[in-house]
């Protein structure tokens, strides 16, 4: 017995030397990251036009002998030859498989990198130049572990890349989700939450400025609980120097939180200023309060 096993052990030896010996080896797992700077893999980065979608097209060549199994990790940023361009920052998670010496497509899902510049036009060149920092990383995976839609994703993507005030992360279809994903970022950046968020206009079509200024719109997100709704609730916006600047009659979000009511405040109607939000009681009890300033200078974009 002794013998055959022995027999056996070296018709095996002598198989997978064999294939060792003829080129053949078990698949690789790289990052694309570590593919590109080791030289391993060749990328050509192609825009699809504009930048909320799979709107980066990467050709892959697989330089080396071995198959690889490529994964894309979170916050790479591709850079266009024309800089007056946006940069694509990609979400991630997305895995190719790579066979030696052959050439395969990968459409990445994106995001603006530079909110300043414009929309990328379909067959734009782009080329690597960096992954993002740690905390715009760890943002990108909270978006995929979390299902953070795309259109909020991307404003939180500007805090990092652009500068983007913490107010800015939002959108008016996802209150509760905005909250949320601004707290996330607050938290591990270690800032306070505001009390207001900025809506920006954003536009994706090619050739086209990302953000309009001109239609902004701020909105107050006020909560109280869901035990209290038996209660007359009233919702008033004060000037600053306590008179009424008007009631709120707005219809209410109900979920298993409690109820929240989005106040909203548009600077081409509202005049600048500073305005305190207040949710109270017949007996005069406040259970919810957000002060909101309109000043122009703030909604700038950097």
């Amino acid at each position: 017995m002794n013998c055959n096993h022995s027999a056996r052990f070296l018709l095996l030896l002598c198989f997978f030397s064999n294939l060792a010996t003829n080129g053949f080896a078990l698949e690789k797992h790289i990052s694309l990251l570590k593919g590109m700077t080791s030289k391993i893999i060749t990328v050509k980065a192609v825009s699809t036009g504009g930048y909320c979608d799979k709107s980066l097209t990467l050709q892959l060549t697989n330089n080396s002998r071995d198959s690889l199994k490529v994964d894309i990790q979170p916050g790479l940023i591709f850079r266009p030859e024309d800089s007056s361009y946006q940069d694509l920052v990609v979400l991630g998670n997305e895995h190719i498989d790579l066979t030696p010496d052959k050439t395969s497509d990968i459409s990445l899902q994106t995001f603006c990198g530079k909110s300043y510049a414009h929309c990328p036009f379909p067959k734009q060149n782009y080329h690597f130049l960096k992954i993002g920092d740690s905390n715009l990383v760890r943002t990108l995976k909270y978006v995929l572990a979390n299902n953070i839609p795309i259109r909020l994703a991307q404003n939180g993507v500007w805090f990092f890349t652009n500068h983007h005030s913490l107010a800015a992360i939002y959108s008016y279809d996802y209150p509760r989700e905005s909250e949320d994903f601004a707290k996330y970022i607050a938290g591990i950046m270690k800032m306070k939450m505001p009390d207001y968020f900025i809506q920006y206009k954003i536009e994706n079509r090619p050739g086209q400025a990302v953000i309009s200024r001109k239609q902004t719109k701020l909105y107050a997100q006020m909560h109280w609980s869901a035990s209290d709704g038996f209660r007359n609730m009233h919702l008033v916006v004060f000037n600053k120097n306590g008179s009424v600047y008007k009631n709120i009659e707005a219809d209410q979000i109900i979920d298993k939180l409690g109820y929240t009511v989005k106040v909203e405040f548009d600077p081409r109607r509202d005049p600048q200023g500073t305005y305190y939000v207040k949710v109270f009681d017949d007996m005069q009890k406040v259970w919810d309060q957000k002060t909101v300033v309109i000043d122009a200078g703030e909604y700038e974009i950097q």
